[in-house]
């Protein structure tokens, strides 16, 4: 009797919270379907009936909101598993838990897309930035920008909220709308000295992208290049860069972060002196330098490709740091280094040649696909890259074969393996070669069904 009365009480509280939980469709219709409903549906793995709900959620308008935050704050309850599993063993309950980190992530597109004729989404989606799923805060933010200018007042005054998460969202979506944010410079450079490092590090980077030069703002920043927090002064000094000429006065400041304990924050000084001031004697120097730190030394070839030609002195070191570098598929995303080497150019390609006769058949490919960056320029290196297409290592070859393309040497050789590596199961590198293909020999592309 005991068990009976247990069971009863046990699928009483179920229903009930079934009841509770897996309520039916709700709010305004359209299309013959409320707007709950709708929201199911744009998790749906058909995307026709996604693009049905869609069109149907806009056409209602501010009138789909309410039902939209619902969704975009709906979470799982403890119940929710349970329940499916319960419902999936007794029919005759009805309980449909949906995917709701897909739906959350629906509901806060549609929220974006209204969102610039009801500040109710904006309201809502500004007070979900403190989510802490980051695949959800990336949909929620994206859905703010979707927002537009009609965002800007209420991601102004986000930047005093009481959640740093919050603060630190809104300062990101500023970022992003760059020099359109002009009007949340002032809250920008308060946000400077928040208690949050995060908060501080996105209030630098969004100043720089506002390109406002405001005295209060550039003190701000410079102020802001002695922070306690790493980032947050190299989030300072990128800023400044990005403000050019404009922070010209900031120069002293800067030059003195060349020697900053942190090789993140020389990095962005260094940059930033680049940007502002065109220099470069004392910026390569400590770009070379920061090539040894395994922590961040990636940054620094990007910064010397940005410089090009006027960074020939980082070659050997460059060279250095490629044959260092672990890149798990080169042709796909290239080693920086010799993304570097590339930018840098015609002075590169002897260091370059040499390097094709390494021992390591990742340091062959990285040089190969350097001299495919230099272009006609590399001409010299044709004949070493044609024996590369005999390479034992297949990766060698296909790089050799797609810089010899790029260099645009005329020579028949190449055409086989080019033919080959159009059929490559990685679509970069099938249309690298087509590409290639069509401008050595179009004859070749034709008849390898190229048109």
């Amino acid at each position: 009797m005991g068990k009976v009365l247990c069971l009863a009480v046990f699928l009483g509280g179920a229903a009930f919270a079934v009841a509770i939980f897996g309520h039916g469709a709700v709010g305004p219709a359209c299309q013959g379907k409320r707007v709950s409903a709708l929201i199911k549906d744009l998790a749906s793995g058909d995307y026709q009936v996604r693009d049905q709900a869609a069109e149907a959620i806009q056409a209602l308008g501010p009138e789909a909101v309410p039902e939209l935050i619902r969704a975009l704050y709906r979470r799982e309850t403890p119940f929710t598993k349970p329940l499916a599993a319960l419902c999936r063993a007794l029919p005759f309950l009805k309980f449909e838990p949906g995917n709701i980190p897909s739906i959350q992530a629906r509901a806060a597109e549609q929220l974006g897309i209204i969102g610039a004729k009801d500040q109710n989404a904006i309201v809502a989606l500004i007070g979900a930035l403190r989510e802490t799923d980051g695949a959800r805060r990336t949909e929620i933010q994206r859905a703010l920008r979707r927002c537009g200018l009609a965002s800007l007042p209420l991601l102004k005054q986000a930047l005093a909220h009481h959640d740093a998460r919050v603060r630190e969202g809104a300062a990101e979506v500023l970022r992003d709308f760059g020099p359109q944010a002009r009007m949340a410079v002032t809250a920008l450079t308060r946000a400077l000295r928040d208690p949050s490092e995060r908060v501080r590090c996105r209030a630098a980077q969004a100043l720089g992208a506002s390109g406002r030069d405001e005295t209060g703002a550039l003190r701000g920043l410079e102020r802001a290049l002695d922070d306690e927090a790493a980032a947050v002064r190299a989030a300072a000094a990128e800023g400044l860069g990005r403000w050019g000429p404009g922070a010209g006065s900031a120069l002293p400041l800067l030059t003195a972060k060349l020697s900053d304990r942190d090789t993140g924050v020389r990095v962005a000084a260094a940059r930033s002196l680049w940007l502002i001031d065109d220099e470069v004697d004392e910026v390569v120097p400590v770009l070379i330098d920061a090539l040894n730190d395994r922590s961040v030394g990636w940054q620094a070839p990007f910064v010397l490709g940005e410089i090009g030609p006027q960074a020939s002195g980082a070659i050997p070191a460059l060279v250095e740091a490629l044959k260092r570098e672990r890149v798990p598929h080169p042709l796909r995303t290239p080693p920086s280094a010799a993304l570097a080497l590339g930018l840098i150019g015609p002075a590169a390609v002897p260091d370059l040649i040499a390097t094709l006769h390494d021992d390591k058949a990742s340091v062959r490919t990285g040089a190969a696909i350097a001299l495919g960056f230099i272009g006609l320029p590399a001409k010299d290196a044709v004949p070493t890259l044609i024996t590369l297409l005999k390479d034992k290592e297949l990766e060698v070859r296909e790089a050799s074969a797609l810089s010899l393309g790029a260099i645009g040497t005329e020579t028949k050789e190449i055409i086989p393996a080019l033919k080959e590596l159009i059929r490559d199961e990685d679509i970069f590198v099938s249309n690298a070669a087509a590409a290639a293909l069509r401008k050595i020999d179009p004859a070749a592309a034709a008849e390898a069904g190229l048109e």
